[in-house]
């Protein structure tokens, strides 16, 4: 992956590859997951050459066009150029309808994220890989027993400066919460994008409870989420992960398409802004309540079932 302005050009890569190999192999349908800009390019390329299309994780949706960018302008489009919708949640569901889509193109099945979890959650436990039995080792000499903050930023830059902007108000409220809990650790998978990576170490490294480290292999990441006290992320997924853990979420954005979360009390919106950040992460860090015990409102782990048969429904069963 090239980082950058490079947007467009991955769109047009996806969109001519894509077309030529469902051209040449005439699939019954294309499925594509998510918001990204590889989703929307597939979902055009099956368009163009006629092969109906497949959504999972449909109707999320911030109302905000570039709220987060580019992600939300994706699934809008996406949910035009849909066959089936496949729907994590209620809620989803009625965002679509209000768009005018039959109830009839419409699934709900919960999140394959939440799957994906809890298998990796049940295999570490019975077979652990060399490489993750390593990563415990280190987890063990670098946290410890010490109370552990899991946080993720990973949001695109955008030209008009307020990616940055708000990149550096957390990196800020990072900054003060580590001094304000120095018995807690802070691990900081960086992501690799220097739009991100520069910044983040320019603020954060040298705060000896601060550990910005390389971005994991899901399995270890998986294991740390298990293990955190609390979440500040502005990521998407996370907020549907950890509540299957019982670790709350402070989500530091402007607005979340996962509302679910809100609802049941999983995650907290704390915005961009330092101190508002650092106030909302204050009183989780301090608060006495007990783990969450919450069903997670994204999925119960059997959504890749339901998928399988909405798409053997709807387009036959000679696909399985």
């Amino acid at each position: 992956m090239l980082w950058g302005g490079e947007l467009p050009d991955v769109a047009a890569t996806v969109l001519s590859s894509v077309a030529k190999i469902v051209n040449q192999s005439k699939p019954d349908c294309v499925v594509v997951q998510g918001d990204t800009t590889t989703t929307w390019a597939a979902a055009m390329a099956a368009v163009l050459v006629e092969v109906p299309v497949v959504h999972v994780e449909a109707g999320l949706r911030t109302e905000t066009k570039y709220d987060p960018f580019p992600e939300e302008i994706h699934r809008r489009v996406v949910s035009l150029l849909a066959d089936l919708h496949l729907a994590p949640t209620e809620t989803a569901k009625l965002n679509l309808t209000a768009l005018g889509i039959p109830d009839s193109d419409i699934v709900i099945t919960g999140n394959p994220v939440v799957d994906a979890m809890l298998d990796i959650r049940d295999r570490i436990t019975k077979q652990p890989s060399s490489e993750f039995q390593q990563f415990q080792k280190w987890f063990d000499l670098a946290i410890g027993q010490a109370p552990l903050v899991l946080v993720t930023a990973h949001r695109r830059h955008r030209a008009d400066g307020s990616s940055f902007q708000a990149l550096e108000g957390i990196c800020k409220a990072i900054s003060t919460l580590a001094k304000d809990f120095a018995d807690h650790k802070f691990v900081f998978p960086v992501h690799m994008n220097p739009d991100i990576s520069q910044p983040v170490y320019s603020s954060l490294s040298g705060i000896s409870n601060v550990l910005l480290i390389n971005p994991l292999p899901y399995t270890a990441f998986v294991w740390l989420l298990s293990k955190a006290k609390l979440v500040l992320t502005d990521s998407g997924g996370i907020q549907e992960e950890a509540p299957s853990f019982g670790v709350p979420v402070v989500v530091m954005r402007e607005s979340t398409e996962r509302t679910e979360g809100l609802d049941a009390g999983t995650l907290v919106l704390a915005g961009t802004s330092p101190d508002s950040i650092v106030n909302i992460a204050t009183k989780k860090l301090t608060s006495i309540a007990p783990t969450l015990v919450a069903p997670n409102p994204f999925g119960d782990g059997r959504a890749a079932v339901r998928i399988v048969d909405a798409i053997v429904k709807r387009f036959g069963t000679d696909l399985v």
